[in-house]
């Protein structure tokens, strides 16, 4: 017995399918589209996009059940969702990571020069104060500073 290609394959059971459609009566024909039509490598692509079209169906399903459950999530209580890291908690974490035996004042010094290219960078508001080694000099607003800096 010698082996079929998948194309003698499609083609036997585009036959078999033929032969059965033949015997139905007239009018349940009238409906369908006759496969003779289609060469076989048509067949096989039209087949491929029903494939394609059932996968893309689910694909689709299961992306409306994930956004529905992260729309749930929305529920979760805002005092322990987490809160975006700003500018300025980025840029200390990054020079204590980079320089990571520089005092304080120095660190201000740094965090000023990074304050000019992004204002985002600068002093707390409530401290008044528009530079960082300002603000560390000032005695009210040290001990605020050295506590920001020692929690980030």
């Amino acid at each position: 017995m010698t082996k079929k290609s998948k194309g003698e394959n499609l083609l036997d059971a585009i036959l078999r399918s033929a032969s059965l459609a033949s015997t139905r009566a007239p009018r349940q024909n009238a409906g369908t589209a006759s496969l003779f039509k289609f060469s076989p490598e048509e067949v096989i692509r039209i087949e491929l996009e029903e494939k394609l079209d059932a996968i893309n169906r689910r694909h689709q399903e299961e992306i409306e059940e994930l956004r529905a459950k992260h729309r749930s999530l929305g529920n979760v209580h805002k005092k322990y969702a987490r809160r975006p890291i700003d500018a300025r908690t980025m840029a200390i974490s990054f020079l204590k990571s980079k320089y990571p035996r520089v005092s304080q004042r120095e660190l201000c010094a740094k965090l000023d020069v990074r304050t000019e290219r992004n204002a985002a960078r600068g002093p707390l508001p409530s401290w008044k104060k528009k530079t960082w080694v300002d603000a560390y000099d000032d005695p009210k607003t040290r001990p605020k500073l050295k506590v920001y800096i020692s929690k980030r």
